[in-house]
């Protein structure tokens, strides 16, 4: 990654980092349907996952499953959840993915999200 990131670009590579076997991501997991759908949003150095899934035990991981999914075209096999099965912020492992790839894949998703929310 070359010249000069952006505050959100920070925030979101804060998250990321690179292991031998893909990328670690960490992501906090918020059950709140206040934009209508999922979101996926920066807030401080953090990246938050608005679900509008129940809070029912295994349906934000679903939503973060499914946020890799359709910003990364990943496959469930290539998403691995390695810390906070139970809590707000969760660790997920990336299988063979470089965090270059990563980033760029929620870079979009975030600021695509980030412009719905504001213009609500």
């Amino acid at each position: 990654m070359s010249g000069e990131l952006t505050e959100l670009e920070n925030a979101i590579l804060k998250n990321l980092w690179p292991v031998p076997e893909g990328t670690y991501m960490r992501l906090v997991v918020v059950h709140d349907c206040r934009y209508g759908l999922d979101t996926l949003v920066v807030e401080g150095d953090d990246l938050v996952l608005y679900t509008c899934e129940p809070p029912v035990r295994g349906r934000d991981i679903a939503a973060a499953y499914r946020l890799l999914k359709q910003s990364l075209g990943l496959h469930d096999r290539h998403v691995e959840i390695v810390h906070g099965e139970r809590g707000r912020v969760k660790v997920f492992l990336v299988r063979s993915h470089e965090r270059e790839r990563v980033f760029a894949g929620l870079r979009e998703r975030v600021r695509e999200d980030m412009k719905r929310v504001q213009g609500l």
